[in-house]
């Protein structure tokens, strides 16, 4: 039977945002589910496949297949594209450091030629955005009443230079001593930094004729439910779906087709 306390341990993933098909990775790796079921010094291995509906112009629906590797101890984590050390864990209140792949990049090539013509840019004036790495601190509050997150993070790749703040309330619904059904909410703050590069034209994207365009520091709502079922002793199964809302200047980038996304992940894993 997985307890809450359980089920809290680590931190959720800010990239829960899906801000683009990759970041759907670590919605296994640090989402209360599959991972915080491992006991202390567990590997666990499995399979997960995500659909995922991505705001950038012409990217729509993907259909993503991967495998689900996770390790968890005392004082360590290792989850798909994020690890860390445990620094203070009393059953109430918790903190983390932690680095983590941060895969919003894309390729220029990867933008669809119609879409972005439809918002008034050439596909060829465009460069590639990169993925980075970021380094933070997360802390967490578990009471009765459910869990609070805060997570501070930057890039430390030169990428973006971009920071970004997620502040997070989950609860669960134990169901039975199989079922959980854990809803959230979560609220990310991007900086400019970090808006700009992703969402805005760059200044030699500017040079070649395409628009200047830059959202400025931005929120991202967020809202998911997950259902976790336990079975034949070692497995547990994971349904996750989610949707996030891009607002204010940010929903209004040339990039974007849509100021929503969604997705889908399915996955089952195995702890050893």
């Amino acid at each position: 039977m997985l307890e809450p306390a359980v089920v809290f341990r680590l931190s959720p993933r800010r990239a829960l945002r899906l801000l683009s098909p990759a970041c759907l990775l670590t919605i296994l790796a640090s989402s209360p589910s599959i991972a915080q079921a491992e006991q202390p010094g567990r590997w666990g291995l499995g399979a997960a496949t995500v659909m995922s509906v991505n705001p950038y112009a012409g990217r729509g629906m993907r259909l993503i297949p991967f495998p689900a590797i996770t390790y968890q101890s005392d004082r360590f984590y290792f989850f798909g594209i994020r690890g860390g050390a445990h620094l203070y864990d009393d059953g109430v209140l918790s903190l983390d450091a932690f680095a983590a792949a941060r895969l919003d990049g894309i390729d220029a090539k990867d933008f669809g030629r119609s879409e972005l013509a439809d918002n008034g840019i050439d596909r060829d004036d465009l460069s590639n955005r990169k993925d980075g790495v970021d380094l933070g601190l997360s802390a967490s509050l578990t009471r009765a009443y459910g869990r609070f997150t805060l997570e501070a993070s930057g890039d430390v790749t030169g990428a973006s230079d971009g920071m970004e703040v997620e502040l997070g309330y989950a609860y669960p619904f134990k169901i039975n001593r199989r079922l959980m059904i854990i809803p959230s909410i979560n609220l990310s703050w991007m900086s400019s930094n970090l808006a700009d590069y992703y969402y805005g034209t760059m200044d030699k994207e500017v040079d070649r004729g395409a628009p200047l365009y830059r959202p400025g520091d931005s929120f991202v709502p967020q809202v998911g439910v997950e259902l976790r079922y336990g079975f034949a002793e070692r497995w547990t199964f994971l349904g996750m779906a989610s949707y996030s809302r891009y607002t204010g200047d940010l929903a209004d980038s040339p990039l974007l087709e849509s100021g929503n996304a969604y997705s889908l992940i399915l996955a089952v894993q195995r702890t050893f």
